[in-house]
């Protein structure tokens, strides 16, 4: 297995095209093999930051990493599961950037379950939607990860892999978040469920204190880290593990600076992570 840095780890959410490099060359130098790429629908929309492609290449090519994935918050708000025309070319377009940069998947959310809608239609909307960037997808050599995310859709293993069953195309598989999961059931049952359909993994660590949910800085929830890593290889994968560490994740302060006090846990991360697959 192998580690990589979501740019969201480096400067937050609200990642800008103005330091949009800064953020690679920092995952690059958290001690990670690769970088997970971002994109949203305006300011680092995917024809932006491809335009900033050979710097990009040349900051990997520099530190020696690979870019991984591509990974998008754009399906929140532009759901698919309601065919969202937009959403669409959205994904198309974060097709291209993953063609561009020789990324093997693109992370997309399948849907937003809404109570205006019924649920049988969203899924019949996102099976019906995937089978058809599944097209796409092939064209650009990029694959599909859906990801498993708080939703209120497809949140039980069985259904989850019923769903890439259902799109029926071997380029659309899980994009297996393992910090989402913990509310979700256990590691063990959708790590097994999914066996040979988990394309890429995110990590952040989770722990419930009273009742507050908090994502964690790997090492600093009540993840077991060490039985996952050993579930995820008795289930044959052996690929990359993207850590999506936001910089204020518990325990850091809400005020933290960024990049400068954050990238000590960024590092920490990465570190920990490397124990774990060692």
């Amino acid at each position: 297995m192998k580690i990589s840095v979501n740019l969201w780890s480096i400067l937050g959410w609200r990642i800008s095209l103005k330091r949009y490099l800064e953020a690679v060359e920092l995952a690059c130098k958290s001690g990670a093999e690769g970088v997970e790429l971002v994109y949203d629908d305006s300011n680092i929309h995917p024809s932006k930051v491809v335009e900033k492609y050979p710097e990009i290449v040349r900051i990997c090519d520099d530190y020696g990493c690979e870019i991984s994935s591509i990974a998008t918050g754009v399906f929140w708000r532009y759901n698919l599961g309601l065919r969202d025309k937009e959403g669409y070319k959205l994904l198309v377009e974060g097709l291209k950037m993953g063609e561009k940069f020789g990324a093997e998947t693109l992370l997309i959310l399948p849907a937003v379950a809404t109570p205006e809608e019924s649920y049988r239609k969203i899924y019949r909307n996102a099976v019906s939607i995937l089978r058809r960037a599944s097209k796409e997808a092939k064209k650009r050599g990029v694959k599909i990860g859906v990801e498993n995310v708080w939703n209120k859709f497809l949140y039980s293993p069985m259904e989850f892999k019923n769903f890439l069953k259902e799109v029926g195309a071997r380029n659309v598989g899980a994009y297996l978040d393992l910090g989402n999961l913990v509310m979700l059931g256990y590691h063990r049952h959708w790590i097994e469920e999914l066996r040979g359909r988990i394309f890429i993994t995110h990590a952040k660590d989770f722990k419930i204190e009273g009742d507050r949910f908090l994502f964690c800085h790997i090492g600093y929830g009540k993840i077991d880290w060490k039985e996952v890593i050993k579930l995820l290889r008795e289930n044959k994968y052996d690929g990359y593990i993207v850590l999506e560490t936001v910089p204020d994740f518990h325990p850091a302060e809400k005020n933290i600076k960024v990049p400068e006090e954050s990238m000590k846990y960024i590092k920490g991360n990465v570190k920990r992570m490397k124990k774990y697959i060692s």
